[in-house]
């Protein structure tokens, strides 16, 4: 039986895909080029991060002061340490996007959690609001110029694009986390009440 070599076919389809059709101009792709497009994507990082902080906030006023050390289980965050550590978050991260690190915080991430576990509750309740305002203004102040210039972040070089991504997953597990821990305490979160 006749089987036709397609090789010769597959290759010219393989090197016009890589090359491009002859005459088209080559075109720098970058995935924030538009500056409409990098203002929209900037104004959603910002508000999301208010969105965050206003339902931690909601949900530390709404946690009564004997609930605050409570646990689900051995091995998992109290409340407060769930506090503490959106705070500290939210301050070292804040330097990691090239701001400077608020006064009295440290840059080491696991001594900063371990520093804001020490203050009274509402201390630690209103550091926590700073550090959310200071991301917030952070993501939201980011320009063109530095969304693509690589950072530290956590110890790895990635775009300040992509951390942002990270610190937003890593804040809305931490929220679905207080609201479970709150609703396992029979307190409704603030914004969900009927009525």
């Amino acid at each position: 039986m006749f089987r036709p070599c397609l090789w010769p076919a597959s290759a010219l389809v393989l090197a016009v895909g890589l090359t491009g059709f002859p005459g088209a101009p080559l075109q720098a792709q970058t995935a924030v080029s538009d500056s409409a497009e990098f203002a929209a994507w900037r104004q959603v990082q910002k508000e999301d991060i208010e969105g965050l902080r206003k339902k931690f906030m909601a949900l530390a006023t709404a946690v009564p002061a004997d609930k605050r050390t409570w646990r689900p289980m051995a091995g998992t965050r109290t409340f407060r340490e769930v506090f503490a550590h959106i705070a500290a978050e939210g301050n070292t991260e804040t330097a990691m996007f090239g701001r400077p690190l608020p006064a009295g915080s440290l840059a080491d991430f696991d001594a900063e959690e371990a520093r804001l576990k020490q203050l009274p509750d509402d201390q630690l309740i209103a550091v926590m609001d700073q550090a959310m305002q200071r991301l917030s203004t952070t993501l939201g102040g980011l320009s063109r110029a530095t969304i693509n210039t690589p950072i530290r972040y956590y110890g790895q070089s990635t775009l300040p694009r992509v951390a942002a991504t990270y610190t937003l997953n890593d804040l809305h597990e931490h929220l679905g986390q207080v609201v479970a821990y709150a609703r396992m305490n029979s307190i409704v979160p603030p914004w969900s009440r009927k009525g």
